[in-house]
């Protein structure tokens, strides 16, 4: 009897400690699954955000990060998309009414320079014939006036010229005049002079200066020209340029000093390429491509003035070669004008240019043998062992393990516990 009240009281106080382990388990385990992460609380904090922010500028949002957002502005009464919508339709309503006066201002000025054009009386008309260096259809103050340009004055109407009734030519600084007109609508025809190399108008309407630009098109037409009474309009000016050419040699540098010696051959099969660029490097490639010839000579003809660069590209059977030193000595026409890599510029090419000064020198002994250079850091042939990369974390991160394991180890503790204090308690005997 004694022996069954023993037994009785220990497995009693087994069951109390078990309990005990049990709800102090449970309770470790519910705080560890309820530990809010870094994340959430960035979350948290933006919506705390945001709801402060729309609650400073006099608006309340209900669904501040949902993808339907509305807010109310509290004086008007309306949302977000009201106001839009409100919005939309006076600037709509705006843009038309703008448009209205704008069509009917422009028909206005229209009716006037008709009516203008009705009353005869005298007027003039005139300006310049220039050189453009650039052919960018914009006179500039280095680009000189063309002397000897014929310039005829034709009657006609809006749209095209129908009788041709004076006829001038420019004089030492490009200039022309046709004075004592009637008021009426003009054409003028700019002729381009005879030259070896024929003279292009230049791009018509160019920049924002109507008295800088060239108004002749393609053909040399200029106009219409609507005069008042009185009017004197010097605004009508013509552009012209020549075609431009660059070219000359690659060759074999023998001695290595990157000037063209008098026994030193060009090389043939070279290809050369021919891109348009500014002054930092190439843009694009143009359809021109060209290949040495013989005497390892080539050229590039009917160029529009502008900024060029060339590439040099060697053929397989020397492309072991490597391009000589740039830019030596001080005759710019014997020299090799291209880099390590081949290419050459900027090359700036103004109206009527031939440019025959573009060379390449080879220097084919450099690579002879098959010597490879060692890599950069690696002398003699010495092994590169590169160390493997070791992640560390960045200085202020947690890592909280039990936070991203939650309850499942809580789990595994408990059964520990349970375990231990079932082997540590004595036996019933």
């Amino acid at each position: 009897m004694h022996t069954k009240r023993v037994g009785g009281e220990n497995m009693k106080k087994r069951m109390q400690f078990s309990l005990a382990i049990l709800v102090t388990t449970f309770l470790f385990a519910v705080a560890i699954s309820g530990s809010v992460s870094a994340d959430e609380l960035a979350d948290n904090y933006l919506i705390d955000q945001c709801t402060s922010d729309l609650e400073d500028n006099g608006l309340s949002s209900i669904k501040c990060c949902d993808t339907d957002l509305t807010t109310v502005d509290p004086n008007s009464g309306k949302s977000e998309r009201d106001e839009a919508r409100d919005n939309s339709g006076i600037e709509n309503k705006k843009s038309e009414r703008e448009e209205w006066d704008n069509s009917d201002r422009e028909n206005s000025r229209n009716n006037n320079r008709a009516d203008r054009c009705c009353n005869y009386n005298t007027a003039k008309l005139g300006d310049r014939v220039w050189d453009d260096l650039n052919a960018n259809g914009i006179q500039d103050p280095d680009e000189p006036g063309l002397a000897g340009v014929t310039v005829n004055l034709w009657t006609g109407t809006q749209f095209n010229p129908i009788t041709k009734i004076n006829t001038t030519v420019t004089n030492a600084t490009g200039n022309y005049v046709f004075e004592n007109l009637r008021a009426g609508i003009y054409w003028l025809e700019f002729i381009a002079p005879d030259s070896v190399v024929k003279w292009i108008f230049s791009p018509q309407n160019q920049g924002t200066d109507d008295s800088l630009d060239s108004d002749a098109n393609a053909a040399g037409i200029a106009g219409p020209i609507c005069l008042n009474r009185r009017e004197c309009d010097d605004s009508w000016d013509a552009g012209l340029y020549k075609l431009a050419a660059v070219g000359n040699k690659v060759w074999d540098d023998i001695n290595k000093n990157g000037i063209q010696d008098p026994n030193e051959p060009g090389v043939a099969g070279v290809t050369v390429n021919l891109w348009t660029g500014d002054a930092t490097g190439p843009l694009v490639k143009t359809a021109y491509s060209t290949i040495t010839d013989a005497n390892g000579e080539y050229i590039f003809t009917n160029l529009v003035p502008g900024i060029y660069w060339l590439e040099f590209v060697l053929p397989n059977e020397i492309s072991s070669w490597i391009f000589t030193l740039q830019n030596q000595g001080t005759d710019d026409s014997l020299d090799s004008d291209a880099n390590a890599t081949g290419w050459a510029g900027p090359i700036e090419l103004i109206s009527g240019e031939v440019d025959l000064t573009w060379d390449a020198g080879l220097d084919p002994g450099s690579a002879a043998g098959g010597d490879e250079e060692p890599v950069d850091g690696a002398a003699g042939g010495e092994e590169i062992i590169e160390e493997p990369f070791e992640e560390v974390a960045a200085a202020g991160e947690e890592t909280v393990a039990l936070q991203e394991t939650g309850i499942p180890v809580a789990l595994l503790v408990m059964a520990i516990l349970m375990i231990l204090a079932g082997s540590a308690l004595p036996k019933r005997k």
